[in-house]
C-alpha cells in the first residue's frame, strides 16, 4: 500500500511538472519580447541584399524546437520597377540557438520557409530587379546580437516564380507564372564571400504549373526534377498542354537574363484540342509593346499531327519561344505519300492568331481527297504547292482562314462527268499538268487561272470553289485531237465531245482543234459541266488564236507562283 502512495504521489509530481512544462511553452514565448528584435532582423537582410525589407512581426516558439517566425516577409523592389515585392514568404521558421537568446543574441541555425512567391522582373534595358547592384546600408548594427551559423539544407514548399517585362509604372502581368514547385536549397556556409553563387537548389515539379500569357489554361507538369547551380540549370519533366503530352529536358544557359534550350518529343498534337487553350487568351500589355525577346529555344519532335480532317506523321522543327511569341522554325512532316515543309509562328498577344508558309512536295491527290471525305477514287495525281495561311487557332480555324498560294498536279486523271446531261464513256482522261493561283478568303477558294495540259486537251479556267463544296467556274478548252495523230473517238473525254461539238458546229469535226466556252457548277461530289458559248474551230497550229490558247510549256509551281501579287 506505501509503494502505491508513493507511485501514485510520483506521477502526481510528473503530471504537474509537464502541466507547468505546458504552460511555459505557452506563456514564455509572450514574456520574451522578440519582436524587438525585428528591426535588427530587418537591418540584417537589408544590408546583405540592398533592398528594402519589410516583416510584420515575430514571434517565438519552444516546440517542437526553439525557433522564431517571420510573418510576411517581403523583400521590395529596387528603384527604377514598379513598387512591389520581388520576394514575399508567408511565413519563414528560423532556428535559434538557445543560449545565444538568453544573452539577447539571435544566432540563426536553420531557415524553413512556406508559402515563397518570386516576382522576376525585367526593364527596357533588359535588367531585372535582382540584378541591380547592391548598394550597402551605412548605419551599423549593435555589435555580436545578430549571427548566421552555417546553414543545412533549406526546404521550400508551394513555392511560385514569375516573370514579366516591366515598361510602366504599375505592376505588369505576368509572361509565365510557375506555381506549386517545392525543393531543397543545400547547405549555406554564410561565412564564405562567395556562399549565394555556390548554392546548389534541387527543385521537383511533380504537381507544378507552368501558365502562360498566351494560354487560357495551365501546363500540367507530371514528373520533372529542376538543378540549378553555379549560375546555370538542367531539368527533365514530363508534361501536357491539353491532350498533348511532351517529355524532354531542358538547360538553362543562363537565368539573368534566361534563356533556355530545350527537346522536347510527344506522341499525338492536335491543333483543334489546343486550340481550346489559345482562344481569347491575351498576353500582357507591356509584352505585346515590348520588343520581343528570345526565352527558350530547342527542338520538337511529334510522332502524329492533326488538323481535322487532315492529318500528318512525324513532325520534327526547332522551336523558338519569346516574350509574345512562338516559332517553329523549318519544319517538316510526312503526308498523304509525300513531305510538307515549312516555319509557322503564333502571336500570343492577340487571341491566337498563327501564320504558316509551307512547301508541299508529292502529296498524293487520291488520298489526300479522301481525307477531306471527297470519294473520288478515280482522280489522281501527285499535288506540289507553295503556299502560305494565316488563321485563328479557335474552335472553328476555318472561319477565319485566309491562304495565298500555287499548286500543280502532275500526270494525275480524272473520271467521267456530267456534260449537258451526258454521261461519257467508261473510263479516264489523263493529263500531265493541272495547276494555278490559290487564294482562300471567308470560307472560300478563288483562283484567277488554272490551267491544264492533256494530250487531247489543254484548257484555261477561272472562279471559285467554297468550303460547302460548290464549284462556280468558267474557262475556255482547246480540244486538240490532232497532238495524239488520232480521232476524237481515241478518248473517253473526245469521244463524248464529237457529236456534241459535230451538232453545234453542224459539221464533221474530224482531226480539227475547237475552242470551247464552259462552265463548271454544281458540288465536287456532282460536277456539272456545260458549253458557254458556240465553239470554234482553229486553224492550224500557226494560228495566232491557237498560240494564245495553248500553253507551250507545262508550268512549275515557282512559274505559277510569280502570277500571284505580293506573293
Amino acid at each position: 500500500m506505501g509503494r502505491f502512495r508513493i507511485g501514485a504521489k510520483a506521477v502526481r509530481i510528473a503530471a504537474a511538472v509537464a502541466v507547468v512544462a505546458a504552460i511555459a511553452a505557452l506563456v514564455v514565448p509572450f514574456l520574451i519580447p522578440i519582436d524587438s528584435y525585428r528591426p535588427l532582423l530587418v537591418w540584417a537582410v537589408e544590408s546583405a541584399t540592398g533592398r528594402n525589407v519589410q516583416i510584420d512581426s515575430l514571434k517565438l516558439f519552444f516546440v517542437p524546437t526553439l525557433h522564431i517566425r517571420v510573418a510576411n516577409f517581403r523583400l521590395m523592389n529596387p528603384a527604377g520597377f514598379p513598387a512591389g515585392d520581388a520576394i514575399f514568404a508567408s511565413s519563414i521558421d528560423l532556428g535559434i540557438a538557445p543560449q545565444a537568446l538568453l544573452s539577447r543574441r539571435l544566432d540563426v541555425t536553420y531557415i524553413a520557409p512556406s508559402g515563397v512567391k518570386v516576382n522576376v522582373l525585367r526593364d527596357a534595358k533588359g535588367r531585372s530587379n535582382f540584378a541591380v547592384p547592391i548598394t550597402s546600408h551605412p548605419a551599423a548594427a549593435p555589435a555580436a546580437v545578430f549571427t548566421l551559423e552555417p546553414l543545412g539544407a533549406v526546404t521550400v514548399t508551394d513555392a511560385e516564380i514569375t516573370f514579366a517585362d516591366a515598361l510602366t509604372s504599375a505592376l505588369p502581368a505576368s509572361d509565365f507564372s510557375l506555381r506549386g514547385v517545392s525543393g531543397t536549397i543545400g547547405s549555406i556556409d554564410t561565412q564564405a564571400p562567395d556562399w549565394a553563387r555556390k548554392l546548389q537548389i534541387d527543385a521537383d515539379l511533380r504537381g507544378a504549373q507552368l501558365t502562360l500569357s498566351n494560354l487560357t489554361k495551365p501546363i500540367d507538369f507530371h514528373t520533372g526534377q529542376l538543378t540549378i547551380k553555379g549560375g546555370a540549370a538542367r531539368s527533365t519533366f514530363s508534361l501536357s498542354v491539353g491532350n498533348v503530352d511532351l517529355a524532354g529536358e531542358a538547360a538553362f544557359a543562363r537565368l539573368d537574363p534566361l534563356l533556355i534550350s530545350f527537346a522536347v518529343t510527344g506522341p499525338e498534337l492536335d491543333f483543334k484540342s489546343l486550340a481550346t487553350f489559345l482562344a481569347g487568351a491575351h498576353g500582357s500589355a507591356a509584352a505585346s509593346t515590348a520588343k520581343r525577346r528570345l526565352l527558350a529555344h530547342g527542338t520538337v519532335k511529334i510522332g502524329k499531327v492533326l488538323f481535322a480532317p487532315l492529318a500528318a506523321s512525324q513532325l520534327t522543327g526547332g522551336l523558338d519561344i519569346y516574350t509574345s511569341a512562338v516559332r517553329l522554325n523549318a519544319w517538316t512532316v510526312s503526308a498523304y505519300g509525300g513531305t510538307v515543309r515549312g516555319n509557322a509562328e503564333l502571336n500570343g498577344s492577340a487571341g491566337g492568331p498563327i501564320a504558316v508558309t509551307a512547301q508541299a512536295h508529292g502529296l498524293n491527290v487520291t488520298q489526300l481527297l479522301a481525307a477531306i471525305g471527297s470519294q473520288s477514287e478515280n482522280v489522281t495525281g501527285t499535288l506540289d504547292a507553295n503556299f502560305r495561311l494565316t488563321t485563328l487557332l479557335a474552335n472553328n480555324p476555318e472561319q477565319s482562314l485566309q491562304t495565298t498560294g500555287a499548286f500543280a498536279v502532275r500526270n494525275g486523271s480524272f473520271p467521267s462527268i456530267a456534260f449537258k446531261g451526258m454521261t461519257l464513256p467508261s473510263g479516264d482522261s489523263h493529263f500531265s499538268s493541272f495547276g494555278g493561283d490559290l487564294r482562300i478568303a471567308r470560307e472560300r477558294g478563288y483562283s484567277s487561272k488554272l490551267t491544264m495540259v492533256a494530250s487531247e486537251m489543254q484548257a484555261t479556267i477561272s472562279g471559285s470553289f467554297g468550303f460547302d463544296r460548290s464549284l462556280q467556274y468558267s474557262g475556255h478548252a482547246v480540244v486538240d485531237p490532232a497532238t495524239q495523230g488520232t480521232s476524237l473517238t481515241s478518248s473517253p473525254l473526245l469521244a463524248s465531245l464529237q457529236p456534241i461539238l459535230a451538232g453545234v458546229l453542224q459539221k464533221n469535226v474530224g482531226l480539227a482543234r475547237v475552242s470551247v466556252p464552259f462552265t463548271l457548277s454544281g458540288t465536287l461530289d456532282n460536277p456539272q459541266f456545260a458549253m458557254a458559248g458556240t465553239p470554234q474551230l482553229i486553224g492550224g497550229p500557226s494560228s495566232g488564236q491557237a498560240a494564245q490558247l495553248l500553253p507551250t510549256t507545262t508550268p512549275t509551281v515557282q512559274d505559277l507562283m510569280k502570277l500571284i501579287p505580293g506573293l
